[in-house]
């Protein structure tokens, strides 16, 4: 599998190998301008849950990417900065910021165009090297504020 930069081998511990799928989600998926869904086919095990989620919430690749639609109608030159990212056996920690412009609706509040930036922490378990459970906290309240132009994004 190649990830741009580095080429996945044998030679790379599980933990670094967890780290570089996490990245090329972000980087592949979520920071693209297409968004592609054949990206997640790779990335994504399809058995993965999201314990974020409803619990009835359909797993696999096609549910990734429809938990994801309503944020990038929501926000337009939307990607992902990863700010810090630690792994351990299967699982990777990553705490991101995501930026974009507010192009439509999103927790009630109607497209203000205000450039917008939040923070996200995920923790992910990874089974045969593919995403298979996600966790996460968003920091939805300052967004909102932000949403709202009582604080500018960064």
């Amino acid at each position: 599998m190649s990830t741009g930069t580095h080429t996945l081998t044998e030679s790379l511990s599980e933990t670094e190998h967890n780290k570089l799928v996490i990245q090329r989600f972000c980087r592949d998926y979520q920071s693209s301008p297409d968004h592609d869904p054949g990206v997640l086919e790779e990335l994504i095990h399809p058995d993965a849950m999201d314990h974020s989620e409803d619990p009835d919430f359909p797993h696999g690749p096609s549910a990734v990417h429809e938990a994801h639609q309503e944020l990038f109608s929501a926000f337009t030159d939307f990607r992902v900065e990863i700010r810090d990212q630690i792994a351990e056996g299967d699982k990777v920690c990553t705490f991101k910021r995501f930026h974009g412009i507010h192009a439509g609706p999103w927790m009630g509040v109607p497209a203000t165009g205000r450039v917008v930036a939040f923070e996200n922490i995920d923790i992910v378990r990874l089974v045969d090297g593919k995403i298979y459970e996600h966790w996460n906290v968003v920091d939805r309240h300052g967004l909102l504020r932000q949403l709202r132009g009582e604080v500018a994004g960064q």
